[in-house]
């Protein structure tokens, strides 16, 4: 984006195009109302949700498809407003999402994709994986055992448990060996029990926990982690403390709220916690786009890992399948948000609960290496 135009730029390994788009205001308003829609699955805006979605289709993907046949892989390099749309939803004049024909990843720059390519890992581990940290130093009138239905952090509510994000992990960890797995959850989920753990070893990262975000001041955006009546950290891991941290992962998944957001300057992309893990060695990151729902980011993030390890997809191809699968299910959770899986039942169900609204499956993103 540049003196009030848009350049779209496709290569692929035949050919390379170039468009130039005029009406960047009409498009920005366009991604604004598409995300307003998004945070909320509201059937009575589902209309413009997906009139929108067809909008930005057309004036995004429509002229590359209409003069190539687009590749089933596809790596978006977004800028500016483009880091907050997430491409899997828009709909094509079949009314088909991007996700039902694409696998989709981002990477911030062509220059940080090639690095990431390069890079050659050796691990002796498979899996550390961290969820729903307790924090045991707060007076109890400061406590709250209120459940949350997403993974933002709530200030004046500073204890929320995430109990679906420990049955989260609880069902990843079936795909890897008991000797090959490390698990931290509530009171073990400390920042300096991380911090000194040598990630190195481990091929998959995994926090499903509560994000906060600080868009003006990304460096303080984190993760909230555990903390005991005698703390060495305030238990936030914040950005400019994994931009420091030594990784070797294949993949760091980021099961929060808006994870994938941070403050997007111009010329240097977007400033945040994705990047601040692949600068730190990882080779990519998933992350959300806005406040995810704690039961059904539970059952997508089980069947990611089902295709990604059990299965052998490649992280793209894993990813879009669960959504996919998401968007399809119709199922059913306890009153306390207690999950069913896809594929095989976790415990007694009481409520119904209805997963195609966008808001469920298509926050998360993968960015840097789409492979496995």
């Amino acid at each position: 984006i540049q003196d009030d135009y848009l350049y779209i730029f496709y290569i692929a390994k035949d050919r390379s195009m170039l468009w130039r788009k005029s009406n960047i205001k009409d498009i920005n308003n366009k991604v604004r109302e598409l995300y307003k829609y998004l945070q909320k699955p509201d059937p009575a805006e589902r209309e413009k949700l997906d009139n929108a979605a067809a909008y930005l289709y057309n004036q995004l993907i429509y002229p590359i498809a209409k003069k190539a046949d687009l590749k089933k892989n596809l790596i978006v390099i977004p800028d500016e407003i483009l880091f907050y749309l997430p491409f899997d939803v828009l709909k094509d004049n079949k009314g088909k999402y991007m996700v039902e024909s694409y696998n989709i990843t981002y990477t911030p720059s062509a220059t940080s994709m090639k690095l990431i390519s390069k890079q050659e890992l050796k691990r002796d581990l498979s899996l550390l994986a961290v969820a729903n940290p307790a924090h045991e130093f707060l007076p109890e009138k400061e406590k709250t055992s209120e459940k949350t239905d997403t993974r933002d952090f709530d200030f004046n509510l500073v204890n929320q448990p995430l109990p679906n994000a420990e049955k989260e992990v609880s069902g990843i960890s079936s795909f890897f060996d008991k000797n090959k797995k490390m698990t931290l959850v509530g009171k073990e989920a400390k920042e300096e029990t991380i911090k000194s753990i040598d990630l190195k070893k481990f091929r998959f990262l995994h926090f499903a926990t509560h994000g906060i975000l600080d868009e003006e001041k990304p460096l303080r955006s984190g993760l909230l982690l555990a903390i005991d009546r005698d703390p060495k950290e305030d238990g936030i891991l914040q950005y400019r403390e994994i931009y420091d941290l030594k990784t070797n992962a294949d993949l760091v998944v980021l099961s929060a709220c808006k994870t994938g957001l941070g403050k997007i300057i111009k010329g240097d992309g977007l400033i945040g916690m994705s990047r601040g893990f692949l600068v730190s060695g990882s080779k990519s990151v998933i992350v959300s786009l806005w406040n995810v729902a704690d039961y059904s980011t539970a059952i997508l993030m089980q069947e990611f890992y089902r295709g990604l390890v059990r299965d052998g997809f490649t992280k793209a191809e894993a990813l879009r399948k669960s959504k996919i699968a998401l968007m399809k299910f119709t199922g059913e959770t306890s009153s306390e948000r207690g999950i069913t899986g896809i594929s095989g039942s976790r415990q007694s169900v009481k409520k119904k609960v209805d997963f195609s609204h966008p808001y469920f499956w298509a926050s998360f993103i993968i960015m840097g290496s789409p492979g496995k």
